[in-house]
C-alpha cells in the first residue's frame, strides 16, 4: 500500500542517527498517494426532520466515518508515540486525507433498537464507498508557534503560566502530558472556550480574567515520586477542531486516559487538516518536591 510506503519513508527520516534527530522535509510536496477506497455507514434520526434532511445528514456522517476508518487502519498510533518521544514533533507525520469521490451503495429507512428500548426508532441509513486521496506535503515555512513557560524547573505546588504567540491567525490547543501517561487538555476549557489567537498577539494562560475566575495552574509531583518530568504540548491550526469530544473525561480541564487515547483522537482530527495549516510546540519541565 502506498500510504504505508510513505509512512515508512517519513518515520525512517525521523529516527535518530549518530545521536542526532534528523527530520527530512522535501522542498516540494510529496506526491499524492494512490487513492484508497473505504466503505462506511452513516445514520440519522427521522424524528423532527424531513427524510431529505435525514438523508443528507446520514451521508455527511458516513463521509466522516470513512475518514475515521482510514485513519484508524493506516496511521500507526505506536509510530507517532515513538516520534513524539524522539523528536517532539508529530503533526508532520500525520498525512492529510480528503474524499474525492463518493459512491452510494445503499440508502433508505431502517429500524434501529437502542439500549433499553422496546420499540425501534426509524432512522435513515446511508452506506457509501469513498475514494480517499492522501498527501504528505510541505508545511508552511511562515507559520510558527512560539511558547514559553514562566519557568522550567518547578517546586511542588508552584504556579505555572503559559505564553504563546503565532506568526499567523490560528486556533490553539494546549495539553499537559503528565508523568502517569495521562494527557490533560488545558485549552480550550469550560471557562476559556475561545482559543483563537491573532497573529503576533500574545495568548496567556492563565491570564488576569482566568485568575479572576479562580483558575490557577499549579504543578505537583505524585505522592510516590520526588521528581518528575512532564511536557506542555501546544498545537496551532488555521481552522478550528474539537479535539477530545469523544474520549475525554470532562472537568474544568478534560483528561485523556493515556497517551494512546489522546493520540487516537489527535489523528482523527488532524488528518482532516492540510499540513500547511498546522504548527506545534512542545516544552518539557521538571517538578521537584519541596
Amino acid at each position: 500500500m502506498v500510504i504505508n510506503q510513505i509512512k515508512k519513508i517519513f518515520f525512517r527520516c525521523c529516527l535518530p542517527a549518530f545521536g542526532l534527530i534528523l527530520l527530512f522535509m522535501p522542498v516540494k510536496p510529496i506526491f499524492a498517494a494512490e487513492t484508497l477506497w473505504v466503505t462506511a455507514k452513516g445514520t440519522a434520526s427521522l424524528s423532527g426532520r424531513s427524510q431529505e434532511k435525514a438523508r443528507l445528514l446520514a451521508l455527511e456522517r458516513a463521509a466522516q466515518q470513512a475518514i475515521d476508518k482510514f485513519a484508524a487502519e493506516n496511521i500507526s498510533t505506536r509510530d507517532l508515540l515513538v516520534t513524539l518521544r524522539l523528536s517532539n514533533n508529530i503533526l508532520g507525520a500525520i498525512p492529510f486525507a480528503k474524499i474525492i469521490k463518493t459512491e452510494i451503495l445503499t440508502q433508505g429507512r431502517e429500524k434501529m433498537f437502542s439500549v433499553g428500548q422496546n420499540t425501534p426508532s426509524i432512522v435513515y441509513q446511508v452506506k457509501i464507498k469513498a475514494e480517499i486521496e492522501v498527501w504528505l506535503e510541505e508545511s508552511d515555512p511562515d507559520f510558527h508557534l512560539n511558547m514559553v513557560l514562566n519557568q522550567k524547573n518547578f517546586i511542588d505546588g508552584s504556579k505555572m503560566q503559559i505564553s504563546m504567540t503565532s506568526s499567523k491567525d490560528c486556533f490553539v490547543l494546549v495539553f499537559i502530558i503528565m508523568e502517569d501517561e495521562k494527557v490533560l487538555k488545558l485549552i480550550p476549557n469550560r471557562y476559556r472556550k475561545d482559543n483563537f489567537l491573532k497573529a503576533n498577539n500574545k495568548f496567556i494562560f492563565p491570564d488576569q480574567n482566568d485568575l479572576g475566575r479562580g483558575i490557577i495552574l499549579r504543578v505537583f509531583t505524585p505522592q510516590d515520586k520526588d521528581r518528575v518530568t512532564e511536557s506542555v504540548y501546544a498545537i496551532a491550526l488555521k481552522r478550528p477542531v474539537k479535539l477530545g469530544k469523544d474520549k475525554i473525561q470532562e472537568g474544568i480541564f478534560g483528561i485523556f486516559d493515556g497517551k494512546t487515547a489522546f493520540m487516537d483522537d489527535l489523528i482523527k482530527e488532524i488528518v482532516r487538516v492540510p499540513q500547511s495549516d498546522r504548527a506545534e510546540k512542545l516544552i518539557q519541565y521538571q517538578i521537584e518536591k519541596k
